[in-house]
């Protein structure tokens, strides 16, 4: 499932419109299924971050860094959030891991 959502998300990237978010949302469900079954939760913070739902990309994103599933360093770094890298809430997250 995480493997499907990844090659989705990877699809929707390149795609726009109704193409994109038709995407998306069918990697929103192999990712949700994953993280449901156990698998990490890095990848859906971050397609909701593509998506522009914070509230649910921030959530995810602070499980998958208590888990140690990725760095904070990295997360600064990733083009996934990059209209996050001035928002208040996301930087107050990732101060919470340094």
């Amino acid at each position: 499932m995480y493997n499907w959502g990844s090659g989705l998300c990877s699809l929707a990237k390149a795609k726009q419109g109704k193409a994109a978010e038709k995407l998306y949302k069918k990697a929103f469900d192999k990712y949700q299924k994953a993280y449901y079954h156990g698998g990490r939760s890095y990848n859906l913070a971050c397609l909701y971050a593509l998506t522009k739902q914070k509230a649910n990309a921030l959530k995810y994103l602070d499980i998958a860094l208590s888990r140690s599933e990725m760095t904070v360093s990295f997360v600064e770094t990733d083009e996934d959030w990059k209209n996050y890298y001035e928002d208040q809430d996301f930087n107050e997250l990732l101060d919470k891991y340094r």
